[in-house]
């Protein structure tokens, strides 16, 4: 024992420095862990939710699931878009006469036009008969397996999805020119009602932004159409009823709660060894600082960068990967709580959080814009909120034989509450025409235009305006 500490009096200085520095190199590890755990605990303790068997969607059987339906949809637009031609010009031609007639600014046609319609709708007849199909379902899922979606799974083709919008547009234009607005009607509450699919079909963000994207040219499709010809009892109680399913709030809630725990997780597995989320090349421009140096040093070989790289990340690097995860799961969670209320009542404190969020390297490349998905969100809630008060104005009408002096006439219909302009915080702005009114929404620049700028988007400057004018009718 005697000779022992004789030694370790010798070298105590040397001993203590080495466990002085295993304690320097340790606390940054207690310090990571630390701050996930405590992430962790602050989002449970804001209703943010981990268990992914809860957002799986109800299993439904394959004659219920809109998806393949609309996937072989999917495939026969490929066929058309890119057979026949090397170069491309018939995509081209195409993509472009979709655009063209989603983005007319009104529903009249002439002659001319309405042949060019027809002939555009019987090209896409095999498109229609699938896409018919899949509105007889009233669900979509376009994964087999639930408990397979990650970060990395494939997501159904949107470009598809639009074109499938654009044509459901020009089938509601065709029928008002044909004389049948019975039928226009129709065709607009399929266009809700796909939108609402496109929002099932996938649980991303990407398949809200999609329906969100379609359901505006629904909205737009609408309000041309009840400038021309103004719905029946019967056709505005069925659009509302599309209307009400569509629970955006719910939707994009529980959308982005469930990225935030794919996100979290993706790190506890690359962290735990799977092969590498910082080794997938393809998302190399949303990565690390670190490429160009350990590119140089390992000659450019690919497998040797992303073998170093992960290596560096999961060991010497992981406190710096939980202190980050702890940031995102953070973000996401106060994200989450937060979008439950309108756009004027956050946008400060959520444009403040973003910017400090943007201070942590995986928040920066990984998470979504909050700012766009609120604003993105709100516009949809504008344009559900136009078209309520609108069919209640139309209500009030029939019963009365004019429009109201003000909205306050309809509370009954809302059992007085009226709708809340989300940019604004109070009721939206309405004036009544001479022959018929104009309501409109402060939109995303949160200011008063004065009612300019009926075309304004979610990201433009300007007023959301929604006016009828009688006496539009066709002929």
């Amino acid at each position: 024992m005697e000779p022992f500490l004789k030694w370790l009096k010798k070298r105590k200085y040397r001993i203590g420095g080495i466990l002085l520095l295993i304690v320097l190199l340790w606390l940054p590890y207690l310090w990571g862990g630390m701050v996930y755990r405590s992430a962790i605990q602050n989002a449970k303790a804001k209703g943010f939710i981990f268990d992914l068997n809860q957002f799986a969607p109800a299993s439904i059987s394959d004659d219920e699931n809109a998806s393949p339906f609309l996937t072989g949809a999917g495939m026969i637009l490929s066929t058309l878009l890119e057979s026949g031609n090397v170069n491309g010009s018939i995509d081209k031609q195409l993509s472009s006469k979709l655009e063209s007639f989603a983005n007319a600014p009104s529903l009249l046609l002439s002659e001319d036009e309405l042949d060019e319609y027809k002939n555009c709708l019987n090209l896409f007849s095999g498109v229609i008969k699938q896409v018919n199909d899949a509105l007889e379902c009233n669900h979509a899922n376009f994964y087999k397996n639930n408990e397979t979606i990650s970060i990395h799974s494939d997501v159904p083709n949107y470009l598809h999805r639009k074109r499938i919008a654009q044509i459901l547009r020009l089938q509601c234009a065709a029928a008002l020119n044909e004389g049948e607005p019975e039928q226009a009607y129709q065709h607009v509450k399929n266009m809700i009602r796909f939108s609402r699919l496109c929002m099932e079909e996938s649980p991303f963000l990407i398949g809200i932004l999609i329906g969100l994207s379609n359901f505006q040219l629904a909205c737009e499709t609408l309000h041309q159409l009840e400038c021309l010809h103004p719905p029946a009892k019967d056709d505005r109680n069925a659009i509302m009823e599309e209307i009400e399913a569509l629970q955006l709030y719910e939707r994009i809630i529980q959308c982005l709660n469930l990225e935030g725990i794919l996100s979290k997780n993706a790190f506890d597995d690359f962290l735990a060894g799977a092969p590498g989320f910082f080794g997938d090349w393809e998302r190399r421009e949303k990565r690390s600082y670190l490429d160009g140096y350990i590119e140089s040093i390992t000659f450019g070989e690919m497998e040797n960068v992303i073998e170093l790289e992960d290596f560096i990340y999961r060991y010497p690097g992981r406190f710096w990967i939980r202190v980050n995860q702890g940031m995102l799961i953070n973000y996401y969670s106060t994200a989450v709580e937060l979008l439950h209320r309108p756009s004027c009542e956050i946008k400060e404190t959520l444009q403040d959080y973003y910017e400090q969020s943007a201070q942590s390297e995986l928040t920066k490349y990984m998470k979504p814009n909050f700012m766009g998905i609120m604003l993105r969100r709100d516009r949809a809630v504008v344009d559900i909120d136009f078209i309520r008060l609108s069919f209640a104005l139309q209500n009030y009408k029939e019963e009365n034989g004019e429009y109201p002096e003000s909205l306050s006439a309809l509370q009954s219909e809302f059992n007085g509450d009226l709708p809340i302009d989300p940019f604004r915080g109070e009721p939206y702005q309405y004036s009544r025409l001479e022959n018929g009114y104009q309501i409109y929404s402060w939109g995303g620049n949160f200011k008063d235009d004065g009612g300019t700028n009926p075309k304004s988007d979610w990201k433009e400057e300007g007023d959301l305006v929604w006016t009828i004018i009688e006496n539009q009718a066709l002929e």
